[in-house]
């Protein structure tokens, strides 16, 4: 499991290039909607496929039977659910299988509810 957490990022900034690796990947992972590759390479999709890729990339090399990129953001994060929703779109159903985004809130309820630990009530008082 791969997890990436944006806490107040909007996944607005700069284009970056292109590899070929980044193709190549993307090809012989079969995640992605080909038609729907050009959103991803610009704009605030290209950060969330950057770090899905690598996932992918990992999980190739690794040979891993299984492999999820987690995208964790907190629920007043607007910019990033929105981006999260456009995204999805952009995904084979082979690929939704490797591909995840939860709130905060909620994974944290999650741990709440099978763990219940000290540890996680602190988190959620200083974070959230």
């Amino acid at each position: 499991i791969f997890v990436e957490t944006k806490y107040h990022e909007n996944l607005q900034g700069n284009d970056y290039d292109i590899k070929p690796r980044y193709l190549d990947v993307c090809a012989s992972s079969e995640a992605f909607q080909t038609d729907k590759l050009e959103s991803l390479m610009h704009g605030s999709l290209q950060q969330i496929w950057f770090d899905h890729l690598l996932l992918l990339a990992t999980a190739d090399t690794d040979r891993l039977d299984t492999a999820l990129f987690t995208l964790l953001f907190p629920e007043i994060n607007t910019p990033c659910a929105s981006a999260v929703l456009h995204y999805e779109e952009c995904l084979t159903p082979s690929g939704s299988l490797t591909f995840e985004a939860r709130t905060i809130e909620d994974f944290i309820g999650s741990l709440q509810n099978s763990i219940g630990s000290r540890w996680i009530e602190d988190f959620k008082t200083r974070y959230l």
